[in-house]
């Protein structure tokens, strides 16, 4: 079966696994991924000497490993070699590290003229915050988006690190790189893309600052509208949760009048505090009548968006994720069956592809570099002299 990136080489410097997340998705579409593991360095990569949480590590399958010393010059010309056939190289490095390694973008372009550079980095590669450092949670606080996480007094909420590392950092570069792709078809060139974490997360904000400056109140208290009583997280009669999303003005009249509660029919758009506060309540008590279970069954039968609060556990069991192929079972040599997450879209013609499991940190060195011109002598020398790195 073909795949639609087949041709494509990419090397995978990235110290930490929210760009990973970038390569991986071009893995998937038949890239040839090359992750290159520093020697003798803190990171990701190097860390993961547990078989079973490497087995079932999605965002480094179908790659290829291969170990360097990024500290001696020989490891250096090593790179180098790499960058002349690859057509993209992604790292997330804080800004100026691959610049005093000799492998940022000005370096690789002199090289190859063709490569699509990606930098990916908290803040960007200029501006005040350049030098600043910072994770997830970071982001998402500098960017207004944890005040809009809030539990029900206000206060901002801890989410999981979805939003700046993984929905930002794991997708956006994918789309840097295959505009660059496109560009460079028409022109033969390659190009540097700067990707921030930041950037990309105040991205995803663009609903929110449309409200914040139409409402003209520079607080931000007015960027929602209204209180919703029938949008939320509930809790039934059994301690669970469930989810309603009643937004939709035929969806309210249709769940109040199933809850037999007529009067609140024509008060959607109310601004009256003590009646949204008295339909909140009288909601929320309903709810907390019903099991998870008598809900999720009015949910399917009465046909409104609602869903119950599913565990990891319970989502694996999902008839719908089941169908789509989203849970795939593969064999490892070691870890006996290991599980990955599916591919998400569903290509018609060149479909994605899970080839293989994510390889130990230099378990290809030696295939890699025959494949770029190393003859077996050099390679050994390479080895002999800690230039590079082999699994034993």
């Amino acid at each position: 079966m073909s795949t639609a990136l087949s041709e494509l080489v990419v090397l995978d410097l990235c110290r930490s696994y929210p760009p990973a997340i970038s390569s991986a998705i071009l893995a998937d579409f038949g890239a040839r991924v090359i992750r290159v593991d520093p020697m003798g360095r803190a990171g990701d990569h190097s860390k993961m000497t547990n078989d079973a949480w490497r087995a079932h590590m999605t965002w480094d399958r179908n790659k290829e490993s291969i170990s360097v010393n990024l500290r001696s010059q020989k490891g250096i010309e090593v790179i180098h070699r790499l960058i002349e056939r690859a057509d993209i190289l992604i790292e997330n490095s804080r800004p100026g590290t691959m610049e005093s390694l000799g492998i940022d973008y000005e370096h690789a372009k002199t090289i190859n003229p063709g490569i699509i550079y990606c930098a990916a980095s908290g803040f960007g590669q200029n501006g005040p915050y350049r030098e600043r450092p910072g994770h997830d949670l970071t982001y998402i606080a500098l960017s207004g988006v944890l005040s809009l996480i809030t539990d029900k007094d206000g206060c901002p909420v801890k989410p999981m690190n979805f939003i700046a590392d993984i929905a930002a950092a794991g997708l956006y570069p994918v789309i840097g790189i295959l505009i660059a792709l496109h560009a460079r078809g028409d022109s033969g060139m390659g190009q540097y893309i700067d990707f921030s974490y930041f950037d990309g997360t105040v991205s995803m904000l663009s609903r929110e600052v449309a409200r914040l400056f139409a409402s003209q109140c520079p607080g931000g208290k007015s960027v929602y509208p209204r209180p919703n009583p029938l949008s939320g997280i509930f809790e039934t009669s059994d301690g669970r949760y469930v989810t309603f999303s009643i937004v939709e003005e035929k969806y309210w009249k249709k769940m109040w009048k199933l809850l037999g509660r007529d009067q609140y029919l024509e008060k959607k758009y109310t601004d009256d505090q003590q009646c949204i506060e008295e339909m909140t309540e009288c909601f929320r008590h309903i709810v907390r009548g019903k099991t998870l279970n008598e809900w999720e069954e009015f949910i399917l039968t009465h046909d409104v968006p609602g869903a119950p609060v599913a565990s990891l556990s319970d989502m694996t069991k999902d008839p719908q994720v089941r169908h789509r192929a989203m849970l795939v079972e593969m064999d490892h040599p070691r870890c006996g069956t290991v599980t990955h997450t599916g591919i998400p879209l569903k290509l018609s013609q060149t479909p994605g592809l899970i080839r293989g499991i994510a390889p130990s940190p230099g378990e290809n060195t030696k295939e890699i570099l025959g494949s770029f011109g190393y003859s077996e002598t050099e390679i050994e020398r390479l080895v002999i002299e800690g230039d590079i790195g082999v699994v034993s």
